[in-house]
């Protein structure tokens, strides 16, 4: 009975330590930050630049560069933040 009730307590804690690892765990995107991508949009309009930043709802490029739908790239100043519901694809790379 004792080696039983060691039996469940061992196997708690070990399910405990797994729900821990993957509450904190980072997510796919943010694994990627400080690498160069391409972000298509839903609208057809794409920017090119260094992924900087995340969180649940946007994406932070710096050194990006835009291009519309007839492929003319510009640079854009500064930082460009897309939202995550408007993004159709990342690509690294």
């Amino acid at each position: 009975m004792i080696a039983a009730l060691v039996l469940c307590v061992l196997v708690a804690s070990v399910a405990a330590v797994y729900a821990l690892t993957l509450t904190f765990r980072r997510p796919l995107v943010g694994r990627s930050e400080r690498r160069r991508c391409l972000v298509s949009l839903k609208s057809g309009e794409s920017f090119m630049g260094v992924l900087w930043a995340s969180d649940r709802s946007v994406l932070v490029l710096r050194d990006a560069e835009t291009t519309d739908s007839d492929n003319s790239a510009r640079s854009v100043d500064g930082e460009v933040f897309v939202f995550r519901a408007d993004v159709a694809f990342i690509q690294f790379p």
